[in-house]
């Protein structure tokens, strides 16, 4: 079994690139669809913090406490 970690860039959007919670949505369906695609497992890696705020650091990077519950959303998912 292959893993693959992609990020997702579309250069067709010149515009503003700065990353929001608001375009999240839109990411994550970019990406999920990009990786249906291409026949690329998907781990939505943003459900674990999406309503967890407190998890962010201004809104988006997440802070240590964060990494840990990515660490066990993946757990989780790998077994």
């Amino acid at each position: 079994m292959h893993r693959v970690t992609c990020s997702f860039h579309d250069r067709r959007q010149r515009t503003d690139t700065r990353f929001t919670q608001a375009r999240t949505p839109a990411l994550r369906e970019a990406v999920r669809s990009w990786c249906t695609d291409h026949h690329v497992d998907y781990l939505d890696m943003w459900e674990p913090l999406r309503d967890n705020n407190d998890l962010l650091v201004d809104g988006l990077p997440p802070i240590p406490e964060g990494h840990q519950a990515l660490y066990q959303h993946l757990n989780v998912l790998g077994r």
